[in-house]
């Protein structure tokens, strides 16, 4: 059952570098079309990072979420590095649960496409799923932005645009505009930890399908992130697929990439 794998797996740590917020990953390094899950709580946000989709676990995650709502009063919020299927089929459960108040916070082109049924951005077609859907969003990099401080961080991969939302008295969630993948591509990141989504499986098989990819817009994320990696006190890497890293092995990941789209 998915309630007593979360119940009995979910371990939270604290993030170095941030002051209150901790951090739990549900890890599915090897299972076809489910991607890692990762929570987040500090003292006024309880978030959710890709809900993935599998009804079961997203049952009993919202069901925590809610006890922690509950037991301090915060905002619950569902985080979406991208709007692809294997990432996001499940949001809804959560947002539409009886009872429970949560926003759905994406980049404005994930938005867009949840909102009028996308099957092609969010990849359904080629994925085989039902498409994903979402009525409202908070609509990140939207123009004039809607949420957080923004600014453009100069790197040798061009402007990284990031903003930045206070997530209680000392911790801000950094998000992060990281297209390659997909055009909605973001990462996220607390203290040392980092959430990038699927940019390290971008060049699969698969991916590579999936409309919206775009090798050069990858290869400059790439370079955002390896700058982000040497000026950001980066501790942990977290991928949508696969295993938690170092930032050593994430940096040498990243740079075989690099590497390989410039082959």
């Amino acid at each position: 059952m998915a309630d007593g794998f979360v119940l009995s797996q979910l371990e939270w740590e604290s993030i170095p570098g941030a002051y209150e917020t901790e951090l739990a990953a549900v890890l599915h390094p090897d299972a076809p079309l489910r991607c890692n899950t990762y929570l987040m709580r500090s003292p006024e946000y309880v978030m959710l990072t890709d809900p993935g989709t599998d009804n079961d676990q997203t049952d009993a995650l919202a069901g925590l979420m809610l006890q922690w709502t509950r037991k301090i009063p915060r905002q619950a919020v569902v985080c979406l590095t991208h709007c692809h299927a294997d990432h996001c089929l499940s949001a809804s459960r959560i947002l539409e649960k009886p009872g429970f108040m949560a926003s759905l916070v994406c980049h404005k082109l994930a938005a867009d496409a949840l909102r009028s049924g996308d099957a092609s951005m969010t990849g359904a077609t080629i994925l085989g799923t039902v498409n994903p859907h979402a009525a409202a969003a908070i609509a990140l990099f939207a123009l004039p932005t809607s949420a957080g401080v923004s600014r453009d961080m100069d790197t040798p991969g061009g402007k990284l645009r990031c903003l930045t939302i206070p997530i209680g008295p000392r911790d801000a969630l950094q998000v992060y505009h990281t297209p390659g993948h997909s055009p909605d591509g973001l990462s996220f990141r607390v203290g040392g930890a980092l959430m990038i989504g699927d940019v390290l499986c971008a060049e699969g098989p698969h991916c590579t399908r999936l409309p919206g990819y775009q090798a050069k817009e990858l290869g400059h994320t790439l370079d955002k992130l390896l700058w982000l990696l040497d000026n950001a006190n980066i501790v942990t890497v977290y991928p949508g697929h696969g295993e938690p890293m170092d930032r050593t092995l994430a940096g040498e990941r990243l740079r075989t990439l690099r590497g390989e789209l410039n082959g």
